[in-house]
């Protein structure tokens, strides 16, 4: 739940706005009840301190690379080894170094689980944001394995999208690596 950057993010907004009420709701009260007064003065400023951080550490995350970690890189190497008859390309942003890590890692995945070099890897200039799973047909062929490969991709919070190529044979899966989302 923390390594997600949305929830952090209310969280912190959360935090840094009770911690403001907070704040000025400690004008209200009388002046005998010093001690309360401080309790809650110091409660509050750990509580808008605290959004703060969650607040940065979302910023963190959200510029994080996207990478494969072993159990992730398994995942994803054992999904393409459940379509061994199947060919990939993979493609990448041009000018993205972090694309292009992330698409080196998409290729050993495939390797790994294949036994084989994907048919085709290149950088191509692309307005596309996330991983795009490309393929002729849903019904048939490649289009079988864009659910198990997705999931995997997305175990790994990459996001992942697909559509139909009509030009891409039905036994290819076509996988572009664009710009982090």
């Amino acid at each position: 739940m923390l390594s997600n950057p949305s929830i952090l993010d209310v969280m912190a907004t959360l935090s840094f706005v009770l911690g403001l009420v907070g704040q000025v709701s400690l004008f209200a009260f009388p002046r005998d009840r010093r001690v309360l007064e401080r309790l809650l003065a110091v409660l509050f400023t750990i509580m808008v301190g605290g959004g703060v951080g969650l607040a940065w550490r979302a910023e963190q995350l959200r510029e994080a690379d996207r990478d494969l970690a072993s159990v992730q890189f398994d995942g994803l190497s054992a999904a393409f080894a459940a379509h061994p008859a199947l060919k990939f390309e993979v493609l990448w942003s041009q000018g993205d170094g972090e694309a292009q890590a992330l698409a080196r890692r998409i290729v050993a995945a495939v390797k790994a689980g294949t036994g084989r070099p994907p048919a085709l890897e290149q950088a191509v200039p692309t307005p596309l944001r996330g991983v795009f799973l490309g393929i002729r047909d849903r019904a048939v062929g490649a289009g079988l394995a864009v659910d198990p490969i997705g999931r995997a991709l997305m175990a790994a919070r990459i996001a992942t999208i697909s559509d139909a190529v009509a030009d891409l044979p039905p036994d290819t899966m076509q996988i572009i690596v664009g710009r982090k989302p």
